[in-house]
């Protein structure tokens, strides 16, 4: 009898083993799968922010960047050479770099907001499908 009552304690142990990990393994899965870090071609920011966007970088954007983000006196902000400068970076060190150093003759004057625009501007220009969410400040 002793051995069917260990033999009994190490199946039941083995399985309460095994279904906490199975438990362990959904959750991480389901965790991981919320986590999921968004990417500019998740619909980052709203249509909406674009057009503001689009508003703020006319009037203090393009007498350097050019009117459709060529560049001019500044960088280009659209295509490779934005995308080699910027790939890899996130979204709030190019909001960050545009709201302490733009525009280039009064850096540090605009809000957060218009630097939050601009962002979501510079998206769309570069061909990034808006969302329904607007992209908020980190």
């Amino acid at each position: 009898m002793r051995v069917i009552r260990r033999t009994s304690g190490a199946v039941r142990g083995v399985l309460g083993a095994t279904v906490f990990a199975w438990m362990v393994i959904a959750m991480s899965a389901s965790g991981q799968a919320r986590q999921q870090p968004r990417t500019i071609d998740s619909g980052v920011y709203s249509a909406e922010q674009a057009k503001r966007g689009l508003g703020v970088y006319q009037a203090e954007c393009a007498s350097c960047h050019g009117e459709k983000l060529e560049g001019g006196l500044g960088p280009m902000l659209t295509g490779g050479t934005f995308l080699t400068a910027w790939g890899g970076r996130t979204l709030t060190e190019l909001t960050d770099k545009i709201q302490n150093t733009m525009p280039f003759q009064a850096p540090g004057t605009l809000t957060r907001e218009q630097s939050i625009d601009i962002v979501a501007y510079v998206l769309q220009a570069g061909g990034h499908a808006a969302g329904q969410a607007a992209l908020t400040a980190a």
